[in-house]
């Protein structure tokens, strides 16, 4: 299972999706991490519908630094963005704080059920970005009960 929070989000779902990308790319490397699930909590799995809003989330741009602009490597976008690599395969679950509301992250849902893959959204419009992963906080609770009940089950819930 990976796991993410913020641009790390990304990564969990990025992870999840490596093995579909081209063996001669240049970002897939070698023998790709195999998961059963990906969990995304408050972070962007489509980075083209973040260009912009990022600027707001994030207090400046993000994404386009992070990819080198916004249209010198489209190649780059595509297999960095991994609502461009659907379907994943291992299930998605999708997690939303009030900063990045559902709304967000309805679009990377509904594209992952449409291509097959398994994709849930816990919308939390009360938690905060950072509230949303900081143990014994509601929202955290909240967190924790969905990554238990859909990635790691019973074994999980043991000490």
């Amino acid at each position: 299972m990976s796991v993410g929070h913020s641009a790390g989000a990304l990564a969990a779902l990025w992870v999840a999706a490596r093995d579909k990308l081209p063996a001669s790319g240049e970002i897939r490397g070698t023998d790709p991490l195999r998961v059963s699930a990906a969990v995304a909590i408050d972070g962007p799995g489509d980075l083209a519908a973040m260009i912009g809003p990022d600027a707001k989330t994030c207090d400046r741009p993000v994404i386009a630094p992070l990819m080198g602009g916004t249209s010198k490597h489209p190649e780059r976008h595509r297999q960095a963005s991994p609502i461009e690599l659907l379907p994943l395969g291992p299930p998605q679950y999708l997690v939303s704080s009030k900063v990045l509301s559902a709304g967000v992250a309805n679009a990377p849902r509904d594209r992952a059920i449409a291509r097959g893959d398994k994709a849930e959204i816990l919308a939390v419009p009360n938690g905060g970005h950072f509230d949303i992963i900081t143990p014994g906080t509601k929202a955290w609770g909240e967190v924790e009960g969905f990554i238990l009940d859909h990635g790691f089950g019973e074994a999980a819930h043991t000490p």
